[in-house]
């Protein structure tokens, strides 16, 4: 099995970080190597959903792993997707703690298990990890800027770009 995960701070309240997982349409406006993302009904344990990557990454995750599960819904604390590939499952957890000093530490961790896991790695694994600071840095520039503005800064949870599948499409 491989794991990587990856940690930052921030002093944006539960509330916003949430509002922005929880928003599954608006998970490019901070994970940049996303196209695309849908949920097929309501943000909890067992609700199915699709994404598109971008690049040759997205055209390889497509065919493999098109359709993701959330495996566990937390509200404010952490969720679980889970995409079954061929032999195997990647696993993506998200986790909301508060630290000692007040502020909240998020942590994105991915694994991959399997007898093929080690193809996955270097095909997907890779790009991931490369990736994920990146996006959780604009997660949380996204989660404070909404805390400041004391509005929500997300595209809500229905909505899509002209051009992409909408929730339920």
């Amino acid at each position: 099995m491989w794991e990587f995960e990856h940690s930052v701070e921030t002093g944006a309240p539960p509330e916003a970080i949430w509002g922005l997982w929880s928003d599954v349409s608006g998970w490019k406006r901070w994970h940049g190597g996303l196209r695309w993302a849908r949920l097929d009904g309501p943000f909890r344990t067992g609700t199915r959903g699709m994404l598109k990557t971008s690049g040759l990454i997205g055209a390889l995750h497509a065919r493999l792993a098109p359709r993701f599960e959330l495996e566990e819904v937390s509200p404010y604390r952490a969720f679980t997707i889970s995409q079954w590939i061929p032999l195997g499952r990647v696993r993506t957890r998200h986790e909301l703690a508060e630290t000692l000093d007040g502020r909240r530490c998020i942590t994105h961790r991915m694994n991959i298990s399997g007898p093929l896991a080690p193809l996955f790695v270097r095909a997907v694994g890779k790009a991931f990890a490369d990736e994920l600071p990146r996006a959780m840095n604009t997660l949380v520039d996204l989660a404070e800027r909404e805390d400041a503005e004391g509005a929500r800064v997300g595209s809500g949870p229905d909505a899509a770009a002209p051009g992409e599948p909408g929730r339920g499409a």
